[in-house]
């Protein structure tokens, strides 16, 4: 199973984006998305993932620590509106740099 980080784009207008895939309770995105297999995740189940990831270090998962260091470090989106962010010229450049290597 493969949990990502990236970067948001844009802030979430409503403060609410789709369930979480694990727990499907609504949840509101940070400046740090979270996925898993493709999938949004909230920072609750993360943190679940996380202990599990402490005690079985080989499944290769972040941790909790890691996601509220990038918090930290990327306080704010790389755009600042949702609106006429996918039709900026750089779009998709700044959306392949926004995943998070680790």
């Amino acid at each position: 199973m493969q949990i990502e980080f990236q970067r948001a784009m844009y802030p979430i207008e409503d403060g609410i984006w789709s369930p979480c895939f694990v727990c499907y309770a609504d949840f509101e995105p940070s400046t740090i998305w979270i996925h898993i297999e493709g999938e949004q995740m909230c920072e609750r189940c993360l943190r679940w993932f996380s202990e599990r990831a402490e005690r079985e270090p080989e499944l290769g998962w972040p941790t909790y620590a890691e996601y509220e260091e990038l918090t930290r470090r990327y306080p704010t989106p790389i755009y600042e509106t949702q609106e006429g962010s996918c039709e900026r010229e750089d779009y998709s450049e700044q959306f392949m740099e926004s995943w998070i290597r680790r």
